[in-house]
């Protein structure tokens, strides 16, 4: 089973072909994750971690297009990227994209624009995470995690109805891919 660490930062792991732009302790390979293609054949990856890389991207669909380049059919591609309108998203100035709980919707098979990508995943979990600093909310980040990550009704009334009230830092989403 071969697994990339994209975008790994310093944080490497054993196991996994790590990448990043920079020439860092552990780093494998260095790439520039605006420049594509990627330095991977068809088919290589049978899992991808993305733990808040994406952003930094000039792009959203030529990343996911890359990714689901590399990995073969039933690949699992774990994401975290904080979540837009939250502010983790918008105060890094090297931030490029915004996600929301609905982005990766654009990358299934029941898209309402499926021409918009090539790349088609399935998307076998969501969670929105919860992170208030502020000692009086605290309290609130497991709580409130768990409450809306319950039920997709709950993820969807959140998002379309109260995210702009009550912003969440990050999403976690796994994807599957999917290829015919």
């Amino acid at each position: 089973m071969k697994k990339l660490n994209m975008g790994c930062g310093p944080y490497t792991k054993e196991g996994y072909v790590n990448l990043d732009a920079k020439k860092l302790s552990g780093v494998d390979i260095i790439h520039d994750l605006n420049e594509y293609p990627y330095p991977f054949k068809d088919d290589e990856f049978d899992e991808v971690l993305c733990h808040h890389v994406l952003e930094h991207l000039d792009d959203i669909v030529q990343p996911l297009e890359e990714i689901w380049r590399i990995t073969r059919h039933g690949a699992r591609i774990m994401i975290e990227v904080p979540s837009f309108p939250g502010i983790g998203a918008v105060v890094d100035p090297t931030h490029k994209s915004f996600y929301t709980f609905g982005t990766f919707d654009y990358f299934t098979e029941s898209s309402l624009f499926p021409y918009y990508s090539k790349a088609k995943f399935r998307i076998f979990e969501r969670s929105i995470i919860f992170s208030f600093s502020l000692p009086p909310l605290k309290w609130l980040n497991k709580i409130i995690t768990k409450v809306i990550n319950s039920h997709i009704k709950l993820q969807k009334a959140y998002f379309y109805n109260l995210s702009f009230l009550l912003p969440a830092s990050s999403l976690l989403v796994e994807l599957v891919t999917q290829k015919k």
